[in-house]
C-alpha cells in the first residue's frame, strides 16, 4: 500500500491548526481520526482560559446611535417591517380560517391544519410587536 496521497485544502487547514496551537504552547501532530478534534478541543480549552485571564481584550461598549440621518432611516425600516409583518398576520389568520371553513366538510386535515396555524400567529405576533421591548430587555444594561 502506498501513502495516502492528502488534498490541498486539509493541509492548509492542519497548518493553521499547527499555527494556531503552537502560539498557544500546545504541542502534537494531527492525526485525521482523534487528534485534529483533541488539538481543536485543547486549542478551544487554552483561548477560554486567556480570555478568562484577560477580561479587557473584548470591549463592551454601551450601544451608541450613528450621527446623521442613518437614526430616521433606520426607525423608517423598522416600522415599514412591522406594517409588513402586520400585514403578513392578518393574511396568515384570513388563511386559516378559510382553511377551517372549508375543512369543515370532510377535510378533516385541513381544518385541523388551519387550527394549528393559529397559535404560531399568534406567537409570531408577539414576538414582532414586542422584539424591541425583549431586546431592550435582555441587552441593554438597567440605568
Amino acid at each position: 500500500m502506498g501513502a495516502r496521497r492528502t488534498e490541498p485544502a486539509r493541509d492548509a487547514a492542519d497548518g493553521a491548526l499547527r499555527r494556531a496551537c503552537a502560539a498557544v504552547g500546545i504541542s502534537g501532530e494531527i492525526t485525521h481520526k482523534s487528534g485534529a478534534c483533541h488539538m481543536k478541543t485543547e486549542l478551544s480549552r487554552a483561548f477560554a482560559l486567556f480570555l478568562a485571564q484577560n477580561p479587557t481584550l473584548i470591549p463592551d461598549p454601551a450601544p451608541v446611535a450613528p450621527p446623521g440621518r442613518l437614526v430616521a432611516a433606520t426607525t423608517t425600516m423598522l416600522a415599514w417591517l412591522k406594517w409588513g409583518g402586520l400585514i403578513g398576520a392578518v393574511a396568515a389568520l384570513i388563511a386559516a380560517g378559510i382553511m377551517m371553513a372549508i375543512g369543515a366538510r370532510n377535510r378533516n386535515n385541513l381544518a385541523i391544519e388551519g387550527a394549528i396555524r393559529i397559535p404560531w400567529v399568534v406567537a409570531g405576533l408577539a414576538l414582532m410587536l414586542g422584539a424591541a421591548s425583549l431586546v431592550g430587555f435582555i441587552a441593554l444594561p438597567e440605568n
